[in-house]
């Protein structure tokens, strides 16, 4: 690729994202060819891993939170058969630096866990095998391996759940804590680089926390149970027009207020289902007649003949402790349907503020 990144013009931006996607592109080419293990004539697979880590890298240096090229780089690291645990350790940094900006991307975390797990497994075993060459000491002392797995444990755990504003601000607070250890240790572009992360972090966070909190005061103001049918908000005012409600009619206000009464009292009322009606036993085969039984919890040890069996089923369609309807009291057939909402048939139609 020739580039031209249009510095200084106002393109700049979709040059830089066009670029970074043919470079995304060739990687996908070269890693698919190599994992396939049908190089191209004149090439080799360990070439076109090469050239896959070459591509990405290009990427990265136009966006460095891409994570389909933080991706495909750690494949192109950790698949080779002549990979060593260096290149196992940069994929890792690779696969972590791509969860941070792609956390729901189930492939990265799935290679991000195996592998970390098969870095554990094989610190492990060089445990096991080098332990006391070295008199006292070992190349991997267990404290590291134990607290190497309660990481391992954590990351997976808050990998299955999602993440919440608390855990956000929290990572915000820690890479604080980092930022000033950079500046401590003299390293300023990477303290800069990393506060910049964060001020994005954060910005992200703030346009998130305020859509919530319009989220919920939205459906608050438009829970009918909260809707005070007296002193409406422009908003309610419009969205009763569109059913033909009009919120400045006395009468319409009472009846509203009626019902919203009648259902608020129904919410607080226990309900029960009744049991559905009967089957027809006589066309039930005798296998489904046991197997209906059984997801009853019904026991029916000794009844070996049919008509016993068909009695106990039909006993558990007639319990007069369950086969109850509650009364809907002040509600009625034209207050309440599916019993959800209030309704009105005010014109000869439905209508319901929801």
């Amino acid at each position: 690729m020739v580039e031209d990144t249009g510095e200084g013009t106002p393109h700049r931006q979709a040059v830089v994202d066009f670029c970074v996607s043919c470079y995304n592109n060739l990687a996908a080419c070269f890693l698919g060819r190599a994992s396939s293990g049908r190089p191209e004539p004149g090439s080799t697979i360990d070439a076109d891993y090469t050239l896959c880590v070459s591509a990405c890298s290009a990427a990265l240096e136009l966006q460095p939170s891409c994570a389909k090229a933080l991706y495909r780089r750690a494949r192109a690291l950790s698949e080779p058969v002549s990979s060593n645990a260096e290149s196992v350790d940069e994929a890792i940094r690779d696969l972590a630096e791509a969860a941070k900006h792609s956390p729901d991307d189930k492939a990265v975390r799935s290679l991000l866990t195996k592998l970390r797990r098969e870095r554990a497994s094989q610190r492990s075993r060089d445990t096991e095998t080098f332990s006391g060459m070295f008199g006292r000491g070992e190349i991997y002392d267990r404290n590291s391996l134990e607290q190497q797995k309660e990481r391992e444990a954590a990351e997976k755990k808050a990998a299955e759940k999602p993440r919440s504003v608390e855990d956000c601000e929290r990572e915000a607070r820690e890479a604080d804590e980092v930022v000033k250890s950079l500046h401590a240790q003299g390293k300023r572009q990477d303290a800069e680089q990393l506060e910049r992360k964060i001020n994005e972090h954060r910005q992200q966070l703030g346009a998130y926390k305020e859509a919530q909190t319009e989220s919920e005061a939205r459906k608050t103001r438009l829970d009918p149970r909260n809707i005070d049918f007296r002193n409406p908000t422009p908003e309610q005012v419009e969205d009763a027009k569109k059913h033909g409600i009009d919120l400045f009619d006395p009468l319409v206000v009472n009846e509203l207020e009626r019902l919203q009464d009648a259902q608020e009292k129904q919410e607080r009322k226990p309900r029960h289902r009744r049991r559905p009606p009967p089957p027809d036993v006589g066309k039930i085969p005798l296998h489904e007649i046991r197997r209906r039984l059984d997801g009853m919890g019904v026991a029916y040890t000794g009844c070996d003949d049919r008509p016993s069996l068909e009695q106990k089923l039909l006993a558990q369609y007639h319990s007069p402790a369950e086969d109850v309807d509650y009364d809907l009291g002040e509600l009625n057939d034209d207050d309440a349907r599916e019993g959800g909402g209030w309704f009105s048939s005010w014109g000869g139609s439905w209508c319901v503020i929801s």
